[in-house]
């Protein structure tokens, strides 16, 4: 399968976003607070990229491991939008579970796609 320049784009868009989750609290909340925008920003960069990269996956333009090892990341979004505004706080983005847990699904997928992202 070869990748052309939109389908590397879009990997770059999902690692970009992957790197993001996987920063510790502490860089995540000063980027956040650098844009201006709250703890969902950082979901909403993913989805972008998820859906974009997911599409193309469909289309057979990508590997499917590139949502295989991302789709992890969309499921715990989901239960995290799901729980209530309270988990999009920064004291939540410091200190819950899940967030933790997002930052080491992020690391691991970014390790997964490493054949794919240049």
């Amino acid at each position: 399968m070869t990748e052309s320049a939109p389908q590397d784009a879009s990997l770059r868009q999902l690692r970009a976003s992957l790197e993001r989750l996987s920063w510790p609290a502490e860089r995540q909340l000063s980027h956040l607070k650098s844009l201006e925008v709250g703890a969902d920003e950082l979901a909403l960069e993913f989805d972008d990229a998820f859906r974009l990269v997911r599409g193309q996956v469909a289309e057979e333009k990508l590997p499917k491991l590139a949502v295989e090892a991302t789709q992890p990341i969309d499921d715990i979004l989901v239960r995290m939008t799901n729980a209530g505004a309270e988990i999009w706080r920064s004291d939540a983005l410091a200190n819950s579970p899940e967030w933790a847990e997002l930052r080491a699904q992020s690391s691991q997928a970014l390790e997964a796609l490493k054949p794919l992202v240049s």
